[in-house]
């Protein structure tokens, strides 16, 4: 027993800025990160923004509390407009994770996309992840994911942008 409050990891969220994202979706998703780099703020937690397309098409921003205005700026401006890739981002998520001294990072993917991701490549993404006790939430826009459900510790999907209570509770709801 004591009064120190445990230390938690890392919010990292990866951001699809593929072609199939252009207009509302993106509008959506860059609005929930910045959402979620609130409660990082509120929570003391370490955010990270990765951005990501095709498996070459990966930037990342690490934010201060609070976060310099030019660099989150830049972040929500860019855009990779290629294909779709789930293995870069995720590597470079648990990357992250990997680095922080606490347990427990949380990694969001939000993303429209399917795609394929090896077997082997799988099986060591939730090995890296269960001993890091990370855990990993999709936000799926409009699509189904087969992949990012065997992949992921809870899966959300938003088909109705006009729907702003349905957006606060999956985003501000508890869990």
């Amino acid at each position: 027993e004591g009064t120190e409050p445990l230390g938690r990891g890392p919010i990292v969220v990866c951001l699809d800025s593929s072609s199939s994202m252009d207009g509302a979706p993106e509008f959506w998703a860059k609005a929930v990160t910045l959402a979620l780099l609130a409660v990082a703020r509120d929570e003391k937690r370490v955010f990270s923004l990765i951005t990501f397309s095709s498996r070459q098409q990966v930037r990342q921003w690490i934010f201060e509390t609070p976060p310099r205005v030019d660099a989150l700026v830049e972040s929500l401006e860019f855009s990779f407009r290629g294909g779709t890739d789930f293995q870069a981002p995720l590597d470079l998520a648990m990357q992250t994770l990997e680095g922080n001294a606490f347990q427990k990072g949380d990694v969001i993917m939000i993303t429209d996309g399917e795609c394929s991701v090896h077997p082997d490549w799988a099986s060591r993404f939730r090995a890296r992840k269960r001993a890091k006790g990370a855990r990993l939430f999709s936000v799926l826009i409009g699509t189904e994911s087969n992949t990012l459900k065997e992949l992921s510790d809870g899966v959300e999907r938003i088909d109705d942008f006009a729907d702003d209570e349905a957006v606060a509770n999956l985003v501000f709801g508890s869990s």
